[in-house]
Order: structure tokens, then sequence, then C-alpha cells
């Protein structure tokens, strides 16, 4: 590896094996090279490869047959399901942009979406992981199923239900999955693959688009790090209106692994799964794993997954370590597909606390936030990334898209590490205004907003992340509240649900008199201020909601 010495400019000049070529093709391959093996599975429903190509195909027929076709924006607010991945497949092959809506969002979230993506189809579960999310699509003025005539959704053209007790519908999932199919429309070789929500410092979600070959570049790396082969089996756990999920499916399907999901966190279910599949490798957050562990010690039996990919913290690795798990951590974001860097299987104490090497073909590096120069070995800075990996820009943003770029075509992610002398990444925080709590990211501004906006009685808001054991990080928010107005956390939680995302909702509130805001000469908000009072608790107002 070539030491540019003060530039700590690190990264392979090897690139992508998939550069140029789309899903369908990765997924024909592995149907020929494995056509009996099992590729999805979902509770009693097993598609092997031969089955899951078949299945897409048809239901690329119908999908054509609707007015899907190359470049048709395409939302999915959906359980997952065997269903979920083939009409993935099936949009893909058919060269349409899936939007990937989040399941946990409320009405606004949904309507801002919606219209921003220009979709035109919607595609949606009647519920989620047992709990009913129709009356969402419903409170938004669009039918369950059907045409769509809102005024407010200039765009969008039908609702499509995914109801499993369907027997026959114009507009269900279920029933097309079902019928005849049509002329099977020749296969697109277009690149754009999704648009996917990341929070930021703007307070809404920004719409990041990422390359069909991009995905499948960062599935073929982070599965081979692992040491996946078709012989393992492999506990899905990301959600796939997430790049990591996406890149999960992506990686099982590339290398000829068999892919179990489930509709949410069943863990009795998940736990049971695994030990009688014998389900080898995984990806997940500390609290997943930890409580997946937890129960296999519970009943007393030893965990099978011995091939783990996540960003624990060190308790969590030395235990995967102890149980003879091979760990494999990483740096990830969307706009990078999901991978920026991964840590080598065996490594040294020290590698342990790193976020690994770049991936082949990647150009990782550490600059000055302000100035933009580029640091030394060893110092941190902002980290910036190139490479094969890099997104398509943010959907209708090109002045942000332009403001995230440097002139070299480094993306500038707004998070706080450095590189070492030997090139390993170390992540050490976000200088974006964002939490990243259990798996999800907040952007702290959107919920001031909502706070300031919805919430009757609060004139003041400024949100922050601490660490917490369970979340990785909680959203804490301090408030003003008009006078004469009570503080009450449990009512200001209460006033929040069912209106914003539940991961969204502060975990904790503290309160602050008018006046007692920490501010700069200017009238600036010291949020730094915040964030060390919120992580040593040192508000005498600090008060903690219920869970």
């Amino acid at each position: 590896m070539t030491d540019l010495g003060t530039q700590a400019l690190f990264g392979p000049v090897s690139g992508n094996p998939w550069q140029g070529r789309v899903v369908h093709e990765a997924i024909d391959a592995a149907a020929a090279a494995w056509p009996d093996h099992d590729a999805i599975v979902d509770g009693d429903t097993t598609l092997t490869f031969s089955e899951l190509t078949t299945r897409r195909d048809a239901l690329a027929a119908v999908l054509a047959q609707r007015g899907v076709s190359r470049g048709t924006h395409v939302a999915l607010y959906l359980r997952r399901s065997w269903e979920h991945v083939v009409l993935l497949h099936a949009l893909w092959r058919l060269g349409a942009v899936v939007v990937t809506l989040n399941t946990g969002w409320e009405t606004d979230e949904l309507e801002y979406a919606l219209n921003f993506t220009d979709a035109e189809f919607l595609i949606a579960s009647t519920s989620v992981a047992g709990v009913a999310v129709s009356h969402r699509i419903t409170g938004l003025g669009l039918p369950e199923h059907g045409p769509v005539t809102n005024p407010r959704f200039p765009s969008l053209r039908a609702v499509v239900g995914e109801d499993s007790d369907a027997t026959s519908h114009e507009w269900h999932l279920q029933s097309w999955m079902r019928a005849e199919p049509g002329p099977l429309p020749e296969p697109v070789r277009t690149q754009d693959a999704v648009i996917l929500f990341t929070s930021g410092s703007t307070a809404r979600p920004k719409g990041v688009i990422v390359r069909q070959e991009s995905l499948l570049g960062s599935a073929h790396f982070f599965m081979g790090r692992l040491g996946l082969t078709d012989s393992d089996r492999f506990l899905g756990l990301g959600q796939y209106f997430h790049a990591g999920g996406l890149v999960q499916l992506l990686g099982t399907n590339l290398y000829g692994t068999a892919h179990h999901l489930f509709d949410g966190f069943q863990l009795k279910k998940i736990v049971r799964a695994v030990d009688e599949y014998g389900i080898t490798a995984t990806t997940g957050f500390d609290l997943v794993l930890s409580r997946i562990w937890d129960e296999f010690d519970r009943i007393e039996r030893p965990c099978p997954l011995h091939k783990v990919g996540c960003a624990p913290g060190m308790a969590m690795h030395d235990r995967l370590e102890d149980a003879g798990a091979t760990v494999v951590m990483m740096y990830a974001m969307s706009e990078a597909a999901n991978m920026v860097s991964l840590t080598e299987p065996v490594e040294s104490e020290r590698d342990r606390m790193s976020n690994g090497y770049p991936l082949p073909g990647v150009t990782v590096r550490i600059c000055d936030p302000d100035s933009g120069a580029l640091m030394p070995a060893g110092t941190p800075g902002e980290i910036c990334f190139a490479g094969w990996n890099l997104f398509s820009g943010y959907y209708k943003a090109p002045e942000e898209t332009s403001r995230a770029m440097d002139g070299d075509g480094f993306f500038h992610t707004g998070d706080y590490g450095w590189l070492d002398e030997k090139g390993r990444l170390y992540y050490r925080g976000r200088y974006s205004m964002m939490v990243k709590t259990g798996g999800e990211n907040v952007s702290e501004t959107e919920v001031e907003n909502f706070l300031v906006r919805e919430v009757a009685g609060v004139v003041g808001a400024a949100v922050v992340g601490a660490p917490d054991e369970r979340w990785g990080e909680a959203v804490v928010a301090f408030v003003e509240l008009a006078p004469g107005v009570a503080f009450d956390p449990h009512w200001l939680r209460e006033a929040c649900r069912g209106r914003i995302a539940g991961y969204k909702i502060p975990k904790r509130f503290i309160q602050v008199a008018a006046g007692d805001w920490p501010t700069s000469p200017m009238g600036k908000l010291r949020k730094q201020e915040l964030r060390i009072a919120a992580r040593h608790e040192a508000l005498e107002a600090k008060v903690t909601a219920p869970e």
C-alpha cells in the first residue's frame, strides 16, 4: 500500500467486480449455479434460486402490464417477506427505481416522501410486525388499494395493497403474484436502483440515489470478507428500507446462501430458526445480537452463528470472539451503498478498535473540516471518501450534492475520525447534527422543528444525542415551555407518539428556562454545551422519561 505521508490518502486501486452490471444478471447467475439451493426462507415458505427467478419474471410481466417500466418510481411501505424480495427483483429487472419508505413513519413523513420522490405507485402492507399500519395510508386520503385521485398526490397513480388474504383484486400484490403473466419485456440495464432516505442536518430526510452496481459491489466485498459460501445460512435482520438490509439480501444472493427473513424482531422465533436450521451468519447491532446470545444462554444451547458483521462495542465483540465467531466490523452509510471500509476477520487488538481498511477501489481521506486541508496519519478530522461506491447524488437537491463534494470528487461525510499509518480507518463520532439510535439516523433539526411546531406549549427545543447502553445513542430533547405550562416528560412523549416515528421520539426531556439557553455573544446556540450536559446529566432539571 502506498504511503502518501501527510496526505493520509489510502485505498487499493483495484475496483468493483460488478462495475457496469445489474442485479438481474447476478440473480440469473445464482440460479444457474445453484438452481435447487434455498434462496429465501420466510416461515413455512422457501424459494430456491430457480423459483426466485421464475417468480421474479412472472411478477415483472404483470408489473409491466400495469405501467411499470424503466425509470418508474415505485414506493414500498412493506413488511419483510418473501413477496417483498420477489418484488424488489422484479422492479429492478424492469429498470424501475425503488423508493424505500421506513415502516415506522407516520402520515406526515409518508406524504412528504411520496410527493418529494414523484412516486407513481405505492405498494403497502396493512400491518408490519403485527402492528396495523394501513391507517397511515388512509389517513392521507389514499385508498388501501386502487387508483389515486387525491390532488395532494399529483404523481401517484395507484396504491397496491399487499394483503395475504386477497383472492382477486386489480390492485393487490398477492393477486398479481397469482396472475397469468403476459409477455415478459427484455431486461433493462439501468443503474439507478433505489432512493434511500437518510437524515442529515436538514429538517427533512434527503433522498440518496444508489446504483445497482454499487449495491452489488458492497454486497460482494462484505459477504466475501465474512467468508460466506453456498453452504451457509444467513439470518437477515436488516430492513430493506436501509442500504444495509439490501446489501445483506444481495450478498446472500451472490454467494448462493439461504437468506432467512422475519417480519419484525421475534426473538424466540428467530432463535428457534437459528437453532433448527443451523443458521451460521448474520449482521446486526449490539442490542439485537446480545438478545440473541442471551436467549441461547437461557435455553442452554450453543449459538451456531459464527460469522458476524457488526459495529459492536468492545463487550459484545469480546463475547462474539469468546463464542468462536468471526467478527467483521465496518464503516457504512447510505451514500456509500452501505460500505466504505471493513476489518479483516483475524486482527490484532489495535485492529479491533478500528473500522478496517477502505474497500478495494475506494479511497479515504481525512480533511480539516474548516479548511479542507488533508490531515496527516493519526490526526483526526472529517472522513471523506471517493470510489465506485459513491452515490449518484441527492434526489432533486443538486446544490446540496455539490456542497457535499469537493473538487477532487470526494464526498465529505460530516463524520469525525482518522486514519493510522497503516491506512486503517477509525470512526469516532459525527460532526453533522444527527443521532444514531438503535440503528436509525435521526435528524436533530427535524425533531426540533416537530416539537416546536406540533407539540402545544413547546416554544423552544434543541435535540442532541447522548450515549446509551441500549440504543447506542439516545435522543435527548432540551425544551423551553410557554409560561404556565407544566413540565411533564411523560405527556411530552405521548404528544409525539403516533405523529412522528417512534425511534425519533426523545428518550429524555430536559427543561430549560427562558433566557437560560447557552449561547455565543452573537446569540448562536452552543449545542456542544447541551451535548456535554446530556452526557454528564449535569442539568438540575433533567428528568428521565419512562420507556
